[in-house]
């Protein structure tokens, strides 16, 4: 007799990230332009994104404010290395922040402190801002982490902030 090995299905934010990164150069565009916009706010943003989570669109009702951020993020930083897969948002901004010029360090510094003051639609903002700065820096995260921690910080009694808080601080003094 062998044994087989199961594999687990894929959750539904893996589910989404990979549909992310199987859309089309103009969905994408789409996407993008949306980018600070609020969920249903543009009516061809709202039918692609529905479209795009119509396998797991009842198993996300009380998440759609996350995916829907993530989804218009997406475009603007799609490469992520395998060695950045499961980093947080709190743990590339904090590798932002470890070379030795001061400049990056006090930028970074102070995406972190603005990001973990947020509340409401500033933090869709700030996330927005830390994402486009990680692009610049070409600096990689997890989107599926991204993904995992919105949902979670969108959650009464959730605290994502204290992991990133962390994830930061341990990243930034590796240098």
């Amino acid at each position: 007799m062998t044994a087989q090995i199961v594999q687990a299905a894929p959750c539904p934010e893996e589910l989404f990230v990979r549909a992310l990164g199987e859309l089309p150069p103009s969905d994408l565009a789409l996407l993008r332009r949306a980018a600070g916009t609020s969920f249903g706010e543009d009516v061809l943003v709202y039918d692609l994104f529905r479209e795009m989570c119509r396998p797991i669109w009842r198993k996300i009702v009380y998440k759609r404010r996350a995916y829907y951020l993530l989804a218009t993020l997406y475009p603007w930083h799609q490469e992520v290395s395998e060695e950045c897969a499961n980093h947080s948002l709190g743990t590339a901004l904090g590798r932002a922040a470890a070379p030795p010029e001061k400049d990056d360090h006090d930028r970074a510094d102070m995406r972190m402190e603005q990001l973990l003051a947020s509340r409401g639609h500033e933090l869709d903002h700030q996330v927005g801002q830390a994402v486009r700065y990680l692009a610049r820096k070409e600096i990689g995260f997890g989107w599926v982490r991204l993904l995992h921690d919105l949902v979670k910080w969108y959650s009464p009694g959730e605290r994502t902030q204290g992991e990133w808080a962390a994830d930061y601080y341990n990243a930034s003094k590796r240098k």
